[in-house]
């Protein structure tokens, strides 16, 4: 008891003083601001952000963390530039070394490609499905033809089997397709169609071209066996125009006879007029803008002809030893399967260069494309193999991944927001939940993550930024009129915001659902387009308008544009005096916004060359009003970009210490022979 007595006056006597405790107030203040910096960071405003990590640094210099997410900061805001110099920096130091100068190493790839000398294609085999699987099951015989979907998969005929098989992205058989009980009679080559569940089928055996959907369900067809020029004797390849106009080769008539999308026969050609000699043994086909390219596996050459038929010339190179499948790459080249080999005739060089090495494709190579994602696949008929190629100088630089943004106000619940490009820095699309792991402080995430892409679900987020430097009342018509027209092809998950371009932006409204939206809601968002009851408009600040109208979208995981209605009246001077074209077109590169612009000059002037500008450089459009595809057009080409986002969805087991610690995260991404990595972190709200 005398013990415990002591120990009590000791401790509250005046003589007992503890050590002063040395608080680094400077380095709470840095923390502070670095702590708000990462958080407005994974909320998508990338200025904000960039301005505390400036306020964190000016305090504390050298901590590398912050000159990290200031590198990370710049990129957003499209400054690679100063981006690429803080982080060779850190590299230097050893901080993140690898990881750095791999992101450096991309950055160069893409944005500073002119300074890097050109490397030839050599494509190499990263993957192959054999005919039988790991467990002795049979996957397909005699793979004739390949065809492409807009998500990464691929559409397989199994000549010998009497099916077409299903593969995703990442090769897995998803769906294998008959036509009743007997099945397809020697399916050929697919064509798939706008509707990703339905595509067009040559049968060989039954001498007819066939549409089906995914079920198998035949729902049109023409052809059937014969001479005439309305029928087959051994149809082989498919192709399509512009126009939706299907070309098929016939082997046996040795022709190339041309239908309607609703199977009415138009024409066929492929006699002999001079100088063209005739078929011998048309094979694969393919159509580039005015011109039908067609393989003539006996002659060893590919013709071309116009749409109608009518001969152009002859495409000959030594060491076509029997072309067959054709496939027309971007409307750049023309990508020929010939027995052992694979390769690319350009267009615009007419020449042909090999893409492979001598006998590395196989056997008999019928049919060689390039998918949604820029990988070159083939299929050898007599190997009974599939083979997926990376061009070498790619494949060790593997993706480019990105954490866009991190959600954690449901703690612990978190959602990430991934973006993927592959080594061209063009968006990859396909991957699932087997591509992914997260890593949280260095440990892998045993929580199940669940994955789902922003490609599949084909949503937009659209900025709507009208001019108000214009006559309201004489343009409220074309407002109307455009704003409805935009509404009527819009889905139901699609989002709009409304800004008045002025001396700042002006942020009017904004509408989710537009397709189903109430008129009268409609009508309101209609009248502040066209600027009724509103204030006098201040002089105008394009480049301000424009980066505010793309601020809105930056967290957007989905399809993201702005759309700018102008009347054509443009200052160079006036009008990007902070921001110019060129750093506007950066910005909207480095967060994946399309710009495109509408002009309603009076005289029916072509938009401006600093708008053609915009647009052409973030792979945009620019159009006149009146143009005769109108809003239409740029729906369409919103709705068929590819994104590369991921939005990812786990539990997180780390302690975020009620906000006040730190917690690094990472993404670890697999695909065939290919990987990538992300680093990124994240604090929780405070309030837990």
């Amino acid at each position: 008891m005398k013990l415990i007595i002591a120990i009590f006056l000791f401790i509250f006597s005046p003589l007992f003083v503890l050590p002063a405790q040395t608080i680094d107030l400077p380095g709470v203040e840095a923390e502070d601001e670095f702590r708000t910096g990462v958080m407005l960071f994974n909320s998508g405003y990338y200025n904000q952000a960039y301005m505390r990590f400036e306020k964190a640094l000016s305090i504390k210099p050298e901590n590398r963390l912050y000159r990290f997410w200031l590198g990370r900061s710049l990129l957003q805001n499209g400054y690679y530039s100063a981006a690429r110099e803080v982080w060779m920096r850190l590299a230097d130091e050893g901080y993140k070394t690898d990881f750095l100068r791999n992101r450096i190493d991309f950055l160069n790839r893409i944005y500073y490609k002119d300074d890097i000398p050109y490397q030839k294609r050599n494509f190499v085999i990263s993957h192959t499905l054999f005919q039988n699987t790991d467990r002795g099951r049979l996957l397909f015989s005699a793979p004739m033809s390949v065809s492409a979907d807009s998500y990464g998969g691929l559409w397989v005929p199994s000549f010998s089997t009497s099916e077409v098989l299903r593969f995703n992205a990442n090769g897995r058989e998803i769906a294998r397709i008959k036509s009743g009980y007997r099945g397809f009679n020697k399916p050929f080559d697919v064509l798939p169609t706008d509707n990703p569940n339905v595509f067009w089928l040559t049968e060989f055996g039954e001498d007819r071209v066939v549409k089906v959907d995914r079920f198998g369900k035949e729902t049109a067809s023409f052809g059937g066996k014969g001479r005439e020029d309305d029928r087959f004797w051994g149809p082989q390849f498919l192709a399509q125009d512009k126009d939706g106009f299907l070309y098929v080769t016939d082997a046996g008539n040795k022709k190339v006879s041309k239908w309607t999308a609703e199977g009415e026969f138009v024409l066929a050609f492929g006699k002999s007029v001079y100088p063209f000699p005739g078929f011998s043994m048309p094979s694969g086909i393919a159509v580039s803008g005015e011109t039908v390219y067609v393989a003539d596996q006996r002659a060893k050459a590919v013709y071309a002809f116009d749409r109608s038929g009518n001969y152009i010339e002859t495409l000959t190179d030594p060491r076509l030893k029997g072309p067959e499948g054709l496939f027309n790459r971007n409307d750049a080249e023309l990508i020929v399967a010939d027995g052992q080999m694979i390769f690319s005739f350009d267009y615009d060089q007419k020449i042909f260069e090999p893409l492979t090495d001598a006998g590395s494709s196989g056997t008999r190579v019928t049919k060689a494309i390039t998918d949604i994602n820029g990988n070159l696949i083939s299929v050898d008929a007599e190997e009974n193999r599939i083979d997926f190629f990376c061009d070498i100088n790619s494949l060790y630089a593997g993706f480019d991944a990105e954490i866009v943004s991190i959600n954690t106000l449901n703690f612990p619940k978190t959602e990430m927001v991934v973006s993927v490009s592959n080594s061209l820095g063009e968006p990859f699309v396909g991957l699932d939940h087997t591509n992914f792991t997260v890593y949280e402080q260095s440990s892998p995430i045993a929580d199940q993550v669940s994955v789902f892409s922003a490609d599949a679900a084909e949503e937009m987020t659209v900025s709507v930024l009208v001019d108000r430097n214009l006559d309201e009342k004489k343009y409220a018509s074309v407002f109307e009129y455009l704003t409805a027209e935009l509404f009527q092809r819009s889905g139901h998950n699609d989002r709009f915001y409304l800004i008045a371009a002025e001396g700042k932006p002006v942020r009017l409204d904004e509408i989710d659902s537009p397709a189903t939206a109430p008129l009268d809601e409609i009508k309101a968002f209609v009248s502040k387009m066209a600027g009724e009851n509103q204030p006098a408009p201040t002089p105008r600040k394009l480049d301000v308008c424009l980066r505010d109208a793309m601020a809105r979208l930056e967290t957007a995981p989905t399809r993201k544009a702005v759309i700018y209605i102008t009347n054509n009246r443009h200052s160079e001077t006036q009008d990007f005096e902070l921001y110019d074209t060129q750093r506007l077109v950066e910005y909207a590169a480095a967060n994946h916004i399309g710009l495109y612009v509408v002009s309603i000059d009076e005289d029916g002037a072509e938009p401006s060359e600093e708008m053609k500008e915009l647009a052409d450089g973030s792979d945009g459009l620019a159009l006149p009003y009146d143009d005769p595809a109108g809003i239409k057009k740029i729906v369409e080409h919103i709705k068929q970009k590819k994104t590369g986002f991921y939005l990812l969805k786990y539990t997180s087991a780390s302690d975020g210490d009620y906000g006040r610690r730190y917690i690094p995260c990472s993404v670890e991404l697999n695909h065939l022979s290919r990987t990538g990595w992300a680093e990124s972190g994240y604090f929780i709200p405070r309030d837990f």
